[in-house]
């Protein structure tokens, strides 16, 4: 009975401020249309980072856009920028402490790049951190078709983002994104959606210079087109006064609201593994992987082992590497096929007679050939550790001398010279994926 009564005063209490950003934005709408309009730029940054970089996801295309409007405002006599907001806003993985020290960074770096360009009055400048910015999440994953959406905006809507427990702070409202179906929903909205969350906004109020009683009124210009609009969901805002003879209270209105369109997600990765039928050979054995691009790898293994199977006349000792270029049918993750070269020096003997070793301890053999294999995440809750299956062969040109297979046994053949092929790569790795930019938002 008594979660029925609270469920109903959630949902008297949503319905009401619903009902208030409604009316806030219906009034906002009508003094944009009557006497201000508004303009904005987003900024984009990279996970983690307040560094401004022009060329990431179009940002100096906007921000020159953006400029040359501004400074066409502030050339016409008939208009005059009456409110000027600055807001920074973090994604909501990371911990709060960091997130919001990021949201004020990324404000405080794009406000002074701006200075250097074009010039507000102070009086007209407002700087604002939004931090996690669950406000745009919730209006992004409602524009959206996403995994488990009603259950997700259940979750930003009625589960609150602080709470403090024994004078510690919690985000209640993360920990049940987290956990929802074993956080496939918040891996989704991790890929799709939080790019476009760690950003800078500058929204600008443009009004109308209106002449004093005593001249002729004339006809009002309007302001420039705005020509890219990204705006978080419209919410009621303190009044701002409008410069004019007989000062009239102006609320600061919003842009047209449109579906958000998140920021390509995709940044590059290193993996750090090893290959577990490598070990179970006595080899040891560790691999680099760096992405290239979305569907290139560079992957690098290195084999190395110099001890006998027990005895002397059993061994498999080997140094070899054999660097792979890899196209992944996905962007990351899933089938990709390898071209792959090698180099391996070898002392061979598996308890026969003889013993086969490079000759002279100083002929690799050399060649390389064809890669195709698979790799997953191991679990949701875990996306960063992977298996990866793969089988690969390949022709090497192969010198070796035979000895008798004995300690300290007497060749018993001369060099020989032949190409091989062969399986080359028989692989069960497990990895680890780590970000190459920092992984605070």
């Amino acid at each position: 009975m008594m979660n029925d009564i609270s469920k109903d005063r959630q949902w008297f209490g949503r319905s009401i401020r619903k009902l208030a950003i409604i009316l806030a934005c219906l009034l906002s709408s009508y003094s944009v249309l009557a006497q201000d309009r508004a303009d904005s730029l987003i900024v984009y940054f990279r996970q983690g980072y307040s560094i401004y970089e022009p060329n990431f996801q179009g940002n100096q295309q906007r921000m020159d856009d953006f400029i040359k409007r501004i400074k066409e405002i502030q050339q016409d006599s008939t208009l005059k920028i009456i409110k000027v907001t600055y807001t920074g806003a973090a994604s909501p993985e990371g911990d709060h402490a960091n997130n919001s020290r990021l949201a004020r960074k990324r404000a405080s770096v794009m406000s002074n790049y701006l200075h250097q360009h074009i010039s507000f009055a102070d009086n007209a400048v407002e700087t604002v951190a939004r931090n996690e910015d669950y406000i745009e999440l919730e209006n992004m994953v409602e524009a959206s078709n996403m995994p488990y959406r009603n259950e997700v905006l259940e979750i930003l809507r009625t589960i609150p983002t602080e709470r403090m427990v024994n004078g510690v702070l919690h985000n209640p409202c993360k920990i049940a994104l987290i956990n929802l179906h074993g956080g496939q929903a918040w891996q989704y909205m991790l890929e799709n959606f939080y790019p476009a969350l760690r950003r800078f906004k500058l929204m600008v109020v443009v009004g109308v210079e209106r002449p004093s009683y005593d001249e002729p009124k004339p006809t009002p210009v309007p302001a420039p087109v705005v020509e890219e609009v990204v705006s978080a969901p419209a919410q009621p805002t303190t009044p701002v006064a409008e410069s004019a003879v007989a000062p009239q209270p102006t609320p600061e209105p919003e842009p047209v609201v449109a579906k958000p369109a998140a920021a390509p997600s995709w940044s590059p990765q290193m993996l750090v593994k090893s290959n577990v039928v490598g070990w179970g050979m006595a080899i040891s054995n560790l691999a680099i992987e760096v992405e290239l691009a979305k569907h290139f790898s560079f992957n690098l293994p290195v084999y190395y082992s110099g001890v006998d199977y027990f005895k002397q006349t059993t061994k498999f000792r080997t140094f070899g590497i054999y660097p792979e270029f890899r196209y992944w049918f996905k962007e990351r993750d899933g089938w990709f096929i390898g071209a792959h070269g090698g180099l391996a020096y070898f002392n061979v003997a598996v308890g026969g007679d003889w013993r086969y070793q490079d000759t002279g301890g100083t002929t690799p053999a050399l060649g390389g050939g064809l890669n195709v294999g698979y790799r997953m995440s191991l679990s949701k809750k875990h996306p960063r550790w992977k298996v990866e299956f793969t089988l690969g062969a390949g022709a090497y040109d192969v010198n070796y001398e035979k000895f008798v297979n004995e300690k300290d046994g007497p060749k018993a053949q001369g060099s020989v010279h032949k190409t091989a092929i062969a399986l080359d790569n028989v692989g069960v790795s497990f990895s680890y994926s780590i970000d190459l930019k920092k992984r605070n938002k």
